[in-house]
């Protein structure tokens, strides 16, 4: 019986992430990813399967690969970060996978990222029956650990993940990257966009605040999230290949001295990779999580991790 790795995801963080463990998987390994494809160059073993050109279709092109599996009774090891998507809800619940490990997916890994119920817009349900691959709705943490044990946890910090019980194993990958330039140029700063709770005028209106007047010889690149995109007239847009990078990734290969978001995953990424490169946060929208069922703010738990608040101008005096 022929027996595959099947290594899925949804953001650039994810395909960034998975580069970390691919080339410890071991036999015929097939890929699919919906926003950026990891570098696959050197792991030969390694397939993509989907279409660059249409989401749409790549999608089909994936479900004909699952049904193919499926009917030939191959096995399957799946990899993914979480089961709230189409791509691998069905066979993440279906019992016909031979292991199922879960990946990091940015923070939700470190605090009770849970809902009575995942659930996904009715298009993307509809399109799930479709295409013969059924979605469900889950309660529990994102992960699905709280329906059903899981085989393995890939995750960066293993001490500080939560519902480590759920998890038959934890493993230990930390993220990959190619140091580029030398980072920390004085003055040169990242902006990391993402979508908040508040409306895009606030939003404006709170990153010009945090940043204060900029002195001179000081910049800010603007970095837009796949989901997120807004206008900053005091910021300088990257070069697409660049905005299109993972945070980390374009940190590794640029020479950036602070980086600045709102509650990105990134920065806490970030500020543990590179010592040299001071990560501040904004405030936006008061969001609450839970870790271990105990409530706190969102940036306390990003100060636990050494990521200050961002004060206007005084950031710059030494930046």
């Amino acid at each position: 019986m022929s027996v595959i790795n099947l290594v899925v995801g949804f953001t650039p963080y994810h395909s960034l992430y998975a580069e970390s463990f691919l080339g410890e998987l071991n036999g015929k390994t097939y890929c699919f990813f919906s926003k950026r494809h990891p570098d696959i160059s050197s792991f030969p073993q390694v397939k993509m399967i989907g279409s660059r050109k249409s989401s749409l279709l790549s999608i089909f092109i994936y479900s004909i690969y699952v049904r193919f599996w499926l009917l030939r009774k191959f096995k399957i090891n799946l990899y993914c970060p979480h089961p709230c998507n189409i791509a691998v809800n069905y066979l993440f619940f279906s019992g016909r996978c031979s292991s199922v490990t879960v990946y990091e997916d940015g923070v939700a890994n470190y605090y009770d990222a849970s809902r009575s119920e995942w659930t996904l817009p009715l298009y993307k349900t509809v399109l799930s029956a479709l295409l013969l691959m059924p979605f469900r709705s889950y309660a529990g943490h994102i992960t699905g650990c709280d329906e059903m044990f899981v085989d393995r946890l890939f995750v960066s910090r293993p001490k500080s993940i939560v519902k480590s019980s759920r998890f038959r194993r934890v493993c230990h990958f930390g993220l990959k990257l190619k140091v580029g330039k030398s980072v920390g140029k004085k003055g040169k700063i990242l902006f990391l966009d993402q979508p908040v709770q508040i409306p895009d005028d606030q939003k404006e209106e709170r990153v010009k605040l945090a940043f204060g007047q900029l002195k001179p010889g000081v910049e800010v690149h603007y970095k837009p999230h796949h989901d997120s995109v807004s206008d900053f007239d005091f910021m300088k847009k990257l070069p697409s290949s660049k905005a299109k990078m993972p945070a980390e990734q374009l940190v590794a290969v640029d020479d950036f001295s602070v980086v600045v978001s709102f509650y990105s995953s990134a920065l806490l990424n970030i500020s543990t990779i590179f010592k040299n490169v001071r990560c501040y946060y904004i405030v936006a929208d008061e969001k609450m999580i839970e870790v271990d069922g105990k409530a706190i703010r969102i940036y306390d738990f990003l100060e636990h991790y050494g990521i200050s608040p961002l004060h206007g101008s005084e950031l710059f005096d030494d930046s």
